[in-house]
């Protein structure tokens, strides 16, 4: 079969010309003629995701997470500079979530896991100690494949940076889980983030001792791996490599890539229910970046910083001594960016300090 499964997509809100979909090049067209549709299809998967639900606004969810824009619960575009992003695990369904090794890691936080700071006047507080538990453990388990696994793989350091920035966020959210108290947004925040470091790390160590194999020797198609999140593209030649490996993938074509004689297995309607997906922003945050698809707004959900939570208004105000705390704010803030991955909580904790002039 050219497709297991084919839909037609009436509406996108961004143009995929720049994302590999060939121009019209036949012969002249009245403009009311013109294409207005798109085809998704999938050689190994059996339905479609609604793709037209990917907006490009990329906002923080009332779950801590990203929506579409979440590369560990909806399949992002391909890129070369995020091709780990296919071989995230997957979200299991509810009903194998209970009984999943790795279960904690889609965690979703709820207020009962908040513990307030003893003896702070501010609302600030941390994790329940027996999840923070959960959570160290499982870094350190990772972390030490990790470490063991680099040196057997050789090559230039530079050729495992993003391995390492991923391990070294994963290291620096669990650690302020444990030791920082915060606010209850960045408590989520920090937990989810923590969660996404862990599976991008994942990601990397699966890409290394399976699936890098698989994709360069794979000759017959292999059956879909459906524990991983898999990849959409409008470029052919991609969907048949990841169909060949056995990764999830579906590609865009537009009417006039259809051939007559295309064989398709079954036309479907799109799928909207995901597991994990939560539509709903989270009050008072402000929109972290709009963009079409690209590997930069696949990072979106890695590089959240504090100005992008609306804090009200009252928090602009000039005050004495404000231009001396935003200098030296602004210094360590360019120290933080320099040199940690994840500087969230030492902005926070300026913030804080300033507020309370």
């Amino acid at each position: 079969m050219d497709a297991q499964v084919i839909c037609e997509v009436h509406s996108m809100d961004y143009t995929l010309l720049p994302l590999g979909l060939p121009g019209y090049n036949g012969p002249a067209l009245e403009f009311c003629k013109l294409p207005v549709l798109y085809f998704v299809s999938s050689p190994n998967m059996d339905y479609v995701p609604n793709f037209s639900q990917d907006g490009q606004n990329v906002y923080l969810l009332k779950n801590g997470r990203f929506y579409t824009h979440n590369f560990t619960l909806w399949p992002q575009w391909y890129f070369e500079a995020t091709s780990h992003f296919p071989f995230v695990r997957r979200r299991p369904s509810a009903d194998e979530l209970d009984t999943h090794d790795l279960r904690m890691i889609w965690y979703d936080m709820t207020d009962a896991d908040f513990v307030r700071e003893p003896g702070s006047v501010a609302n600030v507080g941390r994790l329940r100690p027996d999840l923070v538990k959960v959570f160290l453990d499982m870094r350190i388990a990772l972390s030490k494949k990790i470490d063991d696994l680099i040196p057997r793989l050789g090559g230039h350091p530079d050729d495992f940076r993003d391995f390492r920035y991923a391990q070294q966020g994963m290291l620096i959210t669990s650690i302020v889980l444990e030791v920082g108290p915060q606010t209850k947004l960045m408590t989520l925040f920090t937990l989810t983030g923590f969660q996404r470091f862990y599976l991008e790390s994942l990601a990397f160590y699966d890409f290394h001792t399976k699936w890098n194999d698989v994709l360069s020797s794979a000759s017959q198609k292999r059956p879909a791996d459906t524990s991983i999140v898999g990849a959409v593209t409008c470029h052919l030649h991609i969907a048949q490599m990841f169909c060949t490996a056995g990764v999830p993938v579906w590609l865009f074509r537009a009417p006039y890539q259809i051939a007559s004689g295309i064989k398709i297995a079954s036309v479907v309607t799109t799928m909207n229910d995901f597991d994990g997906l939560v539509k709903d922003i989270f009050p008072n945050t402000a929109c972290i970046m709009r963009s079409p698809p690209s590997p930069i707004r696949n990072r979106a959900s890695q590089v959240m910083r504090i100005a992008s939570v609306s804090i009200g208004p009252s928090a602009y105000e000039v005050r004495p001594g404000i231009l001396f705390l935003c200098h030296v704010s602004f210094k360590l803030s360019l120290f933080c960016c320099a040199t940690l991955p994840y500087s969230v909580p030492f902005l926070q904790l300026l913030r804080m300090r300033r507020l309370d002039l």
